[in-house]
């Protein structure tokens, strides 16, 4: 989970419980407070950062979906 710290829309506390939820029920979770980012990371210099950790992260996850598809 990433989550701007300066968001005008979603609260930045909304993304910490959250976290905190999926870790207690034992989720592969990682919290990201984007310093300064607005929502959906306006005013980040690098947005290409943020978009290459969210792509690892499905890249990761979707991949081990294969493993129990059905054939």
């Amino acid at each position: 989970i990433q989550h701007g710290t300066h968001d005008r829309f979603v609260p930045f506390g909304q993304s910490e419980l959250l976290a905190g939820a999926l870790k207690d029920a034992d989720a592969d979770v990682h919290f990201e407070p984007v310093e300064g980012a607005d929502h959906v990371f306006l005013n980040h210099p690098q947005p290409e950062i943020i978009l290459g950790t969210v792509l690892a992260f499905l890249q990761r996850h979707l991949n081990s979906l294969e493993d129990v598809r059905p054939e």
